[in-house]
C-alpha cells in the first residue's frame, strides 16, 4: 500500500490522534484499502463484521457502499 509511516502522519493530524491511535487505526484499517479505493465485497463484508462481531450478519455489503460509480472512473482512466 505505499509507507506506513506516511499514513500514520495523515491519520495524527487529520483525525488528531495521538502516534499509538494512529497505528492501531492504520492496522485496522489498512486490510480493506486498495490501491484504486476500490474496496472488495469480501472487505467490505469483513469490515461488516468486525463492526458487528459476528460472520451471521444480516447486512449485505451491496446495502454499505456502492464503488460503481468509482469502477467508471477509474476504468476511463485505464483506457
Amino acid at each position: 500500500m505505499g509507507d506506513k509511516t506516511l499514513y500514520v502522519r495523515l491519520i495524527m493530524k487529520y483525525l488528531k490522534v495521538d502516534n499509538v491511535i494512529a497505528e492501531e487505526t492504520y492496522d485496522l484499517s489498512a486490510k480493506y484499502l486498495s490501491d484504486t479505493g476500490i474496496s472488495s465485497d469480501r472487505a467490505i463484508q469483513a469490515a461488516i463484521e468486525t463492526s458487528v462481531g459476528t460472520a451471521d450478519s444480516k447486512i449485505e455489503s451491496a446495502g454499505v457502499a456502492d464503488f460503481n460509480p468509482l469502477r467508471e472512473v477509474v476504468k476511463s482512466f485505464r483506457r
